[in-house]
């Protein structure tokens, strides 16, 4: 049976069109064909589509299938921003306060990032924060700079805190050096058995003692040591290793090492076992392992787990039916850049890229 979302895209759809535009630019369900991505991306973008536009920016500011071009990325950085996507105003801030592709204006900058920062996007949330500290774009307040700091402090993660806590205790991306703010965001990670942030903490705490400041270059050699980044490479090496033999044919040998890598944690890893016993590749055949994996690489992360789990549940395949878990994986998908989620969601409610803003942090 032909899939609806083909149909739909033809007639019009603005989220198959976008859908549909994934599918070609990654071979997903479709061969991948980036001329088709590129047309059905555009198609996306003129039937209203907001996530399409903020894809189409993200493309031509990098290059990526459309070849570069500032003044395209800008307009549909716009376009996104007016219609709504928070990512695209918090990005649309960031230009505004670092003033290298428009003009610099501070209460433009205060304008979208508070816009972004009420959408729920925890960084836009640190930075409104940092604008109201600091008397950027708006009156001083420190009132409602900390209430946006506690509110990223709920809603972020220990990457981001590590994040925040470099660019404080380094002065870097317009933020003011001040190490004992970078003591403050290295803890919240820290307290979530974040490494890098503990390192971080201890070393910041060292120099608010009175002991050796770390150059910036220093503290990323010292975070490529631990032992956290040290097994991210690894697993990251087997990942790709398996996905060289795959390509190969050798599947003994790619089955051996994304099981190395789904053991140190990779989601896709995971996904890719679970389509090998789901096909019987070097490993007999087993459905029943191959739905406990790709329900482990759903919960571990992995888009395309999550993507495939919310289309069995949806019209069967191995899962009994379910609207509830269809909408919960579907939502995670989509939260992870599976773009041809939002329309299978959109099967289901009327503003599905709403609805993933609201509702995904339930599921993680």
């Amino acid at each position: 049976m032909k899939d609806p979302i083909l149909r739909d895209a033809g007639d019009g759809d603005p989220y198959a069109c976008l859908g549909v535009a994934y599918m070609y630019h990654y071979g997903k369900g479709l061969d991948q064909d980036l001329d088709l991505a590129i047309m059905w991306y555009l198609r996306a973008a003129e039937a209203g589509c907001t996530r399409a536009e903020w894809e189409i920016a993200k493309m031509y500011r990098d290059g990526i299938i459309f070849d570069q071009d500032i003044y395209q990325y800008l307009r549909h950085l716009r376009n996104a921003s007016e219609m709504g996507n928070p990512e695209a105003q918090y990005t649309l801030a960031i230009e505004y306060i670092k003033g290298l592709l428009v003009s610099p204006d501070q209460k433009e900058a205060f304008k979208w990032m508070s816009t972004s920062a009420r959408q729920g996007v925890p960084i836009a949330q640190f930075y409104l924060g940092y604008m109201y500290g600091h008397g950027i774009g708006t009156e001083r307040s420190r009132t409602e700079a900390e209430m946006w700091y506690s509110s990223t402090a709920i809603t972020g993660n220990a990457d981001m805190f590590m994040e925040i806590g470099l660019q404080y205790e380094f002065g870097i991306n317009g933020v003011v050096h001040n190490e004992v703010e970078a003591k403050r965001w290295y803890r919240y990670g820290a307290e979530m058995g974040h490494e890098g942030c503990l390192l971080c903490l201890n070393l910041v705490i060292l120099s608010l003692q009175g002991g050796k400041k770390d150059t910036f270059d220093t503290r990323m050699k010292h975070l490529r040591g631990t032992d956290a980044a040290m097994e991210r490479e690894t697993r990251d090496s087997a990942y790709a290793l398996a996905n060289r033999y795959l390509d190969e044919g050798d599947y003994k040998n790619s089955f051996i090492h994304f099981e190395k890598a789904a053991e140190l944690g990779s989601p896709d890893a995971m996904f890719f076992l679970s389509l090998m016993y789901r096909e019987g590749m070097y490993v007999r055949r087993n459905m029943q392992k191959s739905l406990s994996m790709l329900t482990r690489a759903a919960d571990a992360g992995s888009a395309d787990a999550q993507f495939m789990l919310g289309r069995l549940y949806d019209v069967g395949g191995g899962l009994a039916e379910s609207e509830v878990d269809a909408i919960k994986y579907y939502t995670m998908a989509a939260a992870g850049g599976y773009l041809a989620a939002l329309y299978y969601l959109g099967m289901f409610m009327e503003h599905p890229e709403l609805h993933v803003r609201r509702s995904v942090g339930k599921y993680r």
